[in-house]
């Protein structure tokens, strides 16, 4: 048995970073099927579904219309934290401190950047991000995403209104 070291309770606590790595994967507890049978109630509280944009906020998972999309982690966080307030503002400081905790000072710029990212991926889907100028931000996310406007020479209906 050379080369294996046994697994001590201490361990498990200095080398916990590669298993919070693992879980951070997008719906890894899922894929496995036991995420409920190891978290049960907890899973429910931390998934977002409003039918089209699905965010489960512990698996760093986001879907629109069941297509999974990708976000770099900073902007999943901003995005989880403004998806748990949707529709209500979200004080600037406050998402500062869950994107990157107290350890780092708060800077509007950095954040400003991130949050204009996060605007430019959301707004084909029909979400905004308002920006509350000097208070926060506040996810807008509209019951039918943004389409293409129409042809009236397309649409037969249209078409006898103008001619009548």
């Amino acid at each position: 048995r050379a080369g294996i070291t046994p697994v001590t309770p201490r361990g498990l606590v200095l080398n916990r970073r590669p298993v919070a790595a693992l879980m951070r994967r997008p719906g890894r507890l899922q894929r496995h099927g036991t995420a409920g049978i190891m978290y049960g109630q907890e899973l429910a509280d931390d998934v977002y579904d409003d039918g089209r944009l699905r965010v489960e906020h512990n698996n760093y998972y986001v879907a629109w219309d069941g297509q999974p999309l990708k976000f770099p982690r900073t902007e999943f966080l901003l995005l989880s934290r403004l998806v748990l307030n949707a529709a209500r503002i979200v004080r600037a400081e406050e998402l500062w401190r869950h994107a990157w905790g107290d350890g780092k000072p708060y800077n509007a710029e950095s954040l400003h950047v991130h949050i204009y990212r996060l605007r430019n991926k959301l707004t084909p889907f029909g979400m905004q991000i308002e920006t509350m100028v000097n208070v926060g931000y506040r996810l807008l996310v509209a019951a039918e995403p943004a389409r293409a406007p129409r042809d009236d020479a397309a649409d037969p209906a249209r078409q006898r209104r103008v001619s009548s």
